[in-house]
């Protein structure tokens, strides 16, 4: 079991990086927005391009954040029907669940690295900055790879306790339902 807690581990510095760069990602637009608001109102002079930046960090803070999100289990679950059933149980469908995720996310990744490789080679870059495009397009890769890996931490936790071992994920100790 010790592997499967430096696994746990690992994912969540993994992901907890990758989130990082997704906040300062979102201070970059908040500072952004509010120095091109005050200076369009005060001097008439807008920032040139802060709408592309605008547009690039929103793809950096919204796609470096799923893979934290999974960590720490903030996705939104209704699971009115599945908290009721055997623990044993419970764990097998969320293992179910977690593979389809899996496969759909890999999928995914398959597509936006095909997609990356054909912006680079077409050398798309942005109107106003001429910033290259397929930086933004990896982003969304590695965003989903970081996904996939907080899924597949998930999976493997799952399964173990599908077959009788009650053990969660450092992160996931609320993870049991909470009565009132």
């Amino acid at each position: 079991m010790s592997c499967l807690r430096r696994f746990d581990r690992w994912t969540r510095f993994a992901c907890t990086t990758l989130g990082v760069f997704g906040a300062a990602a979102i201070v970059f637009i908040q500072i952004l927005v509010t120095a091109d608001v005050i200076l369009r109102d005060t001097i008439t002079k807008p920032i040139i391009g802060s709408f592309e930046l605008v547009e690039y960090a929103m793809v950096v803070a919204v796609f470096s954040a799923f893979g934290i999100t999974q960590v720490n289990r903030f996705h939104i679950s209704v699971d009115v029907v599945v908290s009721r059933l055997p623990k044993r149980l419970r764990a097998a469908l969320d293992a179910l669940t977690l593979l389809i995720m899996f496969i759909f996310f890999a999928a995914a990744i398959w597509i936006g690295y095909d997609q990356t490789l054909k912006i680079a080679a077409r050398g798309a870059y942005s109107q106003v900055l001429l910033i290259d495009r397929w930086p933004f397009q990896a982003m969304v890769v590695i965003g989903f790879a970081s996904f996939c890996l907080a899924i597949a931490r998930d999976f493997v936790f799952a399964v173990v306790r599908a077959f009788g071992k009650e053990i969660y994920p450092e992160s996931a100790k609320r993870d049991e339902p909470k009565t009132i």
